[in-house]
C-alpha cells in the first residue's frame, strides 16, 4: 500500500514535494519522496508508484491509487 505522508511546496524550486510511505511484499515499510513540477495529480501518482516499484517490489492497492488520482495535489501549491 502507498500512503502519502505529506505534500509540500518547495518555495525555492516551485516544485511540489510528495513524501510517501509504501509497504514491501516482505512486510517492511519504506519512506521515499518525489519532487514534481507543474503536473496533473495523475502524473504525480504515476511517478510515485513507479518510484516505489522501481526500488523494490511492492503491493499496490489500486483503490488507494484511484483515491489519490481524485485528490487535488495541485491545490496545495496554491496555499
Amino acid at each position: 500500500m502507498i500512503k502519502i505522508d505529506s505534500v509540500v511546496l518547495d518555495a525555492e524550486t516551485g516544485k511540489i514535494v510528495v513524501n510517501f510511505t509504501y509497504d514491501l511484499l516482505d512486510g517492511t515499510v519504506e519512506k521515499s519522496s518525489i519532487a514534481v513540477g507543474p503536473l496533473t495529480t495523475r502524473d504525480a501518482v504515476e511517478r510515485m508508484v513507479k518510484a516505489a516499484v522501481f526500488k523494490r517490489r511492492v503491493e499496490v492497492n489500486f483503490q488507494d491509487v484511484k483515491q489519490l488520482e481524485n485528490s487535488e495535489i495541485e491545490s496545495v501549491a496554491s496555499l
